[in-house]
């Protein structure tokens, strides 16, 4: 995903455009996540992960995913994801048999940098 600079806050803007830029009210926040395995699943394994990862937890939670089986981003397909979101992905991931650590980011900016 590529981020930019945010566009400056203090400036009029329509709600049209404030859209168009995601910021205001209509930013959209979103968080990483890693996995730490204690041994990395062949490919068959991992794609059942990937399957019941995106039907157990991503689409349930109606949450968008970017990524796979090492690393990831995860934003909302609507509103952006909360901290039970969040908690929600680590407590699955940790679960998953194979998995030795879940590392969750904060809640970020899912367009801009952080300024």
């Amino acid at each position: 995903m590529m981020l930019s600079i945010r566009p400056n806050p203090n400036k009029r803007r329509s709600r049209r455009l404030r859209k168009k830029l995601r910021i205001a009210e209509f930013q959209q926040l979103g968080f990483d996540y890693s996995i730490v395995w204690t041994q990395f699943p062949a490919i068959n394994p991992q794609d059942s992960f990937i399957d019941r990862f995106l039907n157990e937890v991503i689409l349930e939670r109606e949450l968008l995913l970017g990524g796979g089986c090492r690393e990831g981003f995860i934003l909302g397909s609507g509103e952006s994801p909360t901290v039970i979101d969040q908690e929600a992905v680590r407590a699955w991931l940790s679960a998953f048999p194979g998995v030795a650590q879940v590392n969750i980011g904060p809640l970020v900016d899912a367009w801009y940098e952080a300024q």
